[in-house]
């Protein structure tokens, strides 16, 4: 069996997840300096800080909603965000409001 380099590896999980932590990387054994290196090279993107995605990835419009989700797991997008979502209100938030549980470690996100 043959050892996958850290780009193979990086890019099964792009492919899986779309967008991933830095911790979702990691936990694949692709190390953040492995990371910053992709990165520099083009042969990753990163989107956020913490994100990755496959280089030319198509992008959406609610790109910043799928990041979001990416990096708080346990939150749901909810109020402005949710209604712009579906079309319900014509206002445009220019945060993503999301509810988490209350025992959930509160991180910068930004």
């Amino acid at each position: 069996m043959t050892k996958k380099s850290p780009t193979e590896i990086a890019n099964k999980v792009l492919n899986k997840l779309g967008i991933a932590r830095s911790r979702d990387l990691e936990h694949a054994k692709v190390s953040r300096t492995q990371l910053r290196r992709l990165a520099k090279e083009g042969l990753i993107e990163r989107v956020g800080r913490g994100l990755y995605a496959i280089p030319g990835s198509a992008r959406t419009e609610r790109q910043h909603l799928a990041e979001v989700a990416r990096r708080v797991p346990g939150g749901v997008i909810c109020l402005l965000s949710a209604l712009r979502f579906h079309g319900l209100t014509t206002q445009n938030p220019f945060e993503v409001w999301m509810a988490i549980d209350r025992s959930e470690k509160i991180r910068d996100v930004a």
